[in-house]
């Protein structure tokens, strides 16, 4: 069932979010207004969910676990969470879909800007970009703000919103 439901649970996520974009609205809107108005329901509880955690977390290891914790777990973990990298606590991590939703949208308001033979040709270029940089970094290199993630997450946004 872990499999089953891990399979399909984010492209749906994003496929829904691409779904539910209301392109006529957005368009109207400044580029620069749009970002700030996607700040207040992705970001801001990114960050306030991802300092609970880590409080949680401390606390977990300070009372139950007993554990010591020094100034360079809370950098390791801080770090991770401003840079939503693999760094990021346990109890933090499930929540970097918040800032990939929040990139995917910032870039995705500008697709339906192009004509629609561009829109293609750049999500097929972000699938590729997104491979490319998988399959030949993803070992090597520690990739900040859910980059390249949110590449295919714009993919999936695509085909949420031509359904």
């Amino acid at each position: 069932m872990y499999l089953f439901i891990f399979s399909f649970h984010m492209p749906f996520f994003f496929i829904l979010s691409g779904f539910v974009y209301n392109a006529d609205k957005n368009q109207k809107m400044k580029f620069k207004k749009y970002a700030v108005k996607k700040l207040r329901p992705y970001v801001i509880p990114y960050f306030i969910f991802g300092i609970l955690n880590l409080f949680f977390e401390i606390f977990w290891r300070l009372v139950v676990t007993k554990e010591v914790i020094d100034f360079s777990f809370l950098f390791f973990r801080m770090k991770g969470l401003i840079l939503c990298t693999d760094d990021m606590s346990a109890a933090g991590a499930p929540i970097w879909f918040l800032l990939c939703l929040f990139v995917s949208g910032i870039i995705f308001f500008h697709i339906p800007r192009l004509r629609l033979k561009y829109q293609c040709i750049t999500v097929l270029l972000f699938i590729v970009i997104h491979y490319i940089l998988i399959r030949f970094l993803g070992d090597y290199v520690t990739f900040i703000l859910g980059f390249p993630t949110f590449f295919i997450a714009v993919f999936f946004m695509r085909v949420g919103f031509i359904f």
